[in-house]
């Protein structure tokens, strides 16, 4: 299996995550656009029709992710 991210970029973004809820990915993906460029790969998607997100999440997540945005 191929991975997909480089070990020397990975360490360098790790250390600095913040958000550790569902949005992790997008702070992953903003950190590394800092240091470079993303490369797209195809996925596979499977729905999971018992997913819930809550507005309350969502909003506090929309926060967070601005809060991190701002202070780097």
């Amino acid at each position: 299996m191929t991975s997909i991210f480089e070990r020397k970029k990975i360490m360098s973004v790790l250390p600095k995550m913040k958000i550790e809820n569902a949005l992790f990915d997008i702070e992953l993906l903003w950190r590394f656009k800092k240091i470079g460029t993303i490369l797209e790969v195809p996925i596979r998607w499977f729905d999971d029709k018992d997913t819930r997100f809550s507005w309350k999440e969502v909003a506090k997540g929309f926060f967070l992710l601005i809060k991190t945005r701002l202070t780097g």
